[in-house]
């Protein structure tokens, strides 16, 4: 955000509302409603990698190796955020 100028330095975008959020110095990660999570670099504006879920993301966190995502279709996910992985590393379902 230019505070002085009141403008957004980078804006993301998602073709859907987006549910959840997670920022550092280096890159972004969105989450949105149709299960979408877009892995941002915030200096390029760059979009490095998409990955998904069955349902709405409901929380997103990241470190400089992993992503943790949550969704409705009951899952939390752990993925790699280096390279072309498409696949999580783990996946959890929470009980009924």
């Amino acid at each position: 955000w230019r505070y002085k100028r009141r403008r957004p330095w980078r804006t993301f975008k998602h073709k859907h509302p987006v549910t959840a959020v997670a920022i550092n110095d280096d890159m972004t990660i969105s989450g949105d409603v149709h299960g979408k999570i877009k892995l941002w670099h915030n200096l390029s504006g760059n979009l490095i990698k998409i990955l998904k879920h069955r349902s709405c993301i409901t929380s997103v966190k990241f470190d400089k190796w992993h992503i943790a995502s949550a969704s409705h279709d009951t899952y939390a996910s752990l993925w790699s955020s280096q390279g072309n992985f498409k696949r999580p590393l783990c996946t959890f379902r929470h009980p009924k």
